[in-house]
């Protein structure tokens, strides 16, 4: 299962045409519709809010997607990965270490511009580069 990052909704939403190009080519290997997790649709809901978007707007583009939600499994990885993480000095986002979680226990690959995803070795991703 592919799973969108927050980062890829943002390409998505102004057109950029590498990341599109990018999908459609992962999207013909993997022809499933991405799905994203709760916390993405958070982040890009606060996003484009204080963008002030209408809610009409925002959930027109997030309901495309199939939305993954934490359940007790993600929620005892979150805390094990930010503790990790701490403990080695390297700090994310709660956003990104809840999105990273949820998309380990539900065994997808996470699709990202996000470099700082290197840091949590376990989870399956595709960083796309600038």
């Amino acid at each position: 299962m592919l799973v969108l990052d927050t980062s890829i909704l943002i390409d998505i939403e102004h057109n950029n045409k590498k990341v599109l190009s990018f999908l459609q080519d992962i999207y013909r290997d993997h022809p499933s519709y991405p799905a994203i997790t709760f916390a993405t649709f958070s982040e890009f809901a606060f996003g484009a809010l204080k963008q002030k978007k209408s809610w009409t707007a925002i959930l027109t583009e997030l309901n495309k997607y199939q939305v993954l939600n934490s359940d007790t499994k993600s929620s005892i990885l979150t805390a094990q990965l930010k503790y990790q993480l701490e403990a080695k000095g390297k700090i994310i986002d709660d956003f990104d270490i809840l999105i990273a979680a949820t998309v380990m226990v539900y065994k997808g690959t996470l699709i990202t511009r996000d470099a700082h995803f290197n840091n949590i070795k376990e989870l399956s991703k595709i960083i796309i580069k600038n």
